[in-house]
Parts: structure tokens; C-alpha cells; sequence
């Protein structure tokens, strides 16, 4: 289980440009327990114990331009874990375009399917 990450503030996401996201995003909203069944890839950027820590990497991601979802789910010991990610994309390419510029930023960021 991965736990809070140190993350350091990069310039690039406060600047990401919408224009390279693709069009059929709409405002962020919180995911719900069936946000897993989403039709679409998403990237999902960390996975958190605190709630708080999984905020604060939504709002930077928000800020970014994207569509952002905190997705809760229990853990095999029982405790919560917080998801955070981006999406849906209608392609595995898409996502991963948004992945590689989330790598960039530091984060251990994945593509996931439905």
C-alpha cells in the first residue's frame, strides 16, 4: 500500500494548457464507489491513506485543467485508500499522453481501464 508521497510544486502544472486535453472533459467532480466501472482509460496519479493528501493532489491536478476523481476503496487491512485520477479518456493514447506529462511532474503515474 503506498502512503502519502513528498511532492514537489512544479510550474508545468499550474500551466498546463487545456487545449492539449481532449474535448469531452467536464468539470471535476467525487467519484463515487462505483467510479471503477467508468467507461474509458483514466491515470491515476497516487493512492493515498489521508484523505487531505489525496485533496491537495486533486486540486493541483484541477488546476492543470483536468477532470479529477477521488475514488475510495478499503484496503486488504481494512483501511481506506484514496485514488486520485484523471479522466475518462476515450483512448489508451490519450491517457497515456497525459501519464508521460504526470511522470514529468514526479508522480508514479499508471493508465488504468475500465
Amino acid at each position: 500500500p503506498q502512503g502519502p508521497v513528498a511532492i514537489a510544486k512544479s510550474e508545468t502544472t499550474k500551466e498546463a494548457p487545456a487545449k492539449d486535453l481532449p474535448a469531452k472533459q467536464t468539470p471535476a467532480k467525487e467519484a463515487s464507489p462505483t467510479a471503477a466501472k467508468t467507461k474509458g482509460f483514466m491515470v491515476q496519479v497516487g493512492a493515498y491513506s489521508k484523505p487531505e493528501s489525496a485533496a491537495s493532489t486533486k486540486k493541483r491536478m484541477e488546476s492543470g485543467g483536468h477532470r479529477v476523481v477521488i475514488e475510495t476503496i478499503k484496503a486488504a487491512d481494512g483501511s481506506d485508500r484514496h485514488r486520485v485520477r484523471i479522466g475518462p479518456f476515450e483512448s489508451r493514447e490519450a491517457a497515456e499522453q497525459v501519464r508521460d506529462r504526470a511522470k514529468a511532474q514526479g508522480y508514479d503515474a499508471i493508465v488504468v481501464s475500465p
